[in-house]
């Protein structure tokens, strides 16, 4: 649906104009590649296909999900990010799995946890085994 101060493009099916209506909105800023395809919403959200790939977009620059041929999966938040799931998560990766914190990064369960800082590591439990 078009919002207020878009253009629109108006069908006549009758060729009638009381059977006139607004069949789409059309794009004031098109993109310069014409196989872009784009749909947008109010604010700036923009969902986005390109030959490249595709991309979910929140807020340009700080928010986004992109999935492209050459990188394979992007997520960017300037904000929190929570996966949650009411059984399990797995991460696995072929080579590696890196996990990179500026301050901290914690790992635990109910009972037991660690805990990596740049002054050291914590770990608690009630049985460390060491080998």
């Amino acid at each position: 649906m078009p919002a207020e101060g878009d253009e629109v493009r108006v069908f006549f099916p009758s060729g009638n104009e009381k059977d006139a209506f607004a069949a789409s909105s059309v794009a004031k800023n098109v993109r310069e590649n014409v196989k872009d395809k784009c749909w947008s919403g109010l604010n700036g959200k923009q969902i986005l296909m390109t030959p490249e790939g595709l991309a979910i977009i929140c807020k340009e620059g700080k928010i986004y999900l992109k999935l492209t041929d050459e990188k394979g999966i992007e997520i960017v938040s300037d904000l929190d990010i929570n996966i949650t799931s009411g059984t399990r998560v797995n991460i696995q990766g072929g080579k590696e799995v890196k996990i990179i914190a500026k301050n901290e990064v914690m790992v635990g369960t109910a009972s037991s946890y660690m805990d990596i800082r740049n002054e050291g590591i914590t770990v608690s439990s009630d049985n460390i085994i060491l080998n």
